[in-house]
């Protein structure tokens, strides 16, 4: 094989891991504008956010915090929905607390634009 062949070859190798990279950083960063949409929707806000993350989370407390024998569900019940309230805030963040999705998601936008700029470089040697 030519050295200009095997110079294409390895380039479009490179190129198509970098086009791979960029499509799985996509996903990311479409999950990320997801959630800027769904953080806005007055649905989620009220299910989710409202209903969920903070009112439940605030019965099953309660809950935990009374003699066992006042208890409609279990401290295990209760420890689990408190965990599960704590991966979904964690997850998403809320009030002002940024999330893992947000991080992830920004990172992920930056990333794929460097790897446009990137592929745009050594597309044109």
């Amino acid at each position: 094989m030519s050295d200009s062949l095997t110079i294409k070859t390895n380039l479009v190798s490179e190129i198509e891991e970098i086009d791979k990279d960029i499509s799985e950083k996509q996903k990311i960063a479409n999950r990320y504008k997801a959630l800027e949409r769904l953080m806005v929707n007055q649905d989620f806000i009220d299910v989710i956010l409202n209903g969920y993350l903070k009112e439940n989370a605030e019965k099953v407390f309660v809950q935990l915090t009374l003699p066992s024998s006042y208890r409609t569900i279990s401290k295990d019940e209760c420890e689990e929905v408190l965990s599960a309230v704590r991966s979904l805030n964690k997850y998403i963040g809320v009030d002002n607390f940024v999330g893992d999705l947000y991080y992830d998601g920004t990172k992920a936008i930056e990333d794929i634009k460097s790897l446009n700029e990137y592929k745009k470089q050594i597309a044109g040697k």
